[in-house]
């Protein structure tokens, strides 16, 4: 499972639901931000005009991707 492989990189985790890590998740309709114990609430979902469930996580995937190198 690519989740346990080694690696000196910070794991960011995307997800429907709130596990307790840091990345993203949904609350509501609303995708979370967690990074560090602060949160910042992205209308991402409100964004996003393609539909389907994946297509959201690939948006939450790309999402924490650019918020971890500091674009906002």
């Amino acid at each position: 499972d690519v989740a346990n492989w080694k690696t000196r990189g910070r794991t960011l985790w995307f997800s429907p639901a709130d596990h307790g890590q840091d990345g993203m998740f949904l609350r509501g309709k609303s995708c979370i931000w967690r990074e560090r114990e602060s949160e910042t609430k992205l209308p991402l979902s409100d964004w996003l005009t393609l539909p389907g469930a994946h297509n959201l996580q690939n948006a939450m995937a790309a999402a924490c991707v650019a918020l971890a190198l500091g674009h906002t």
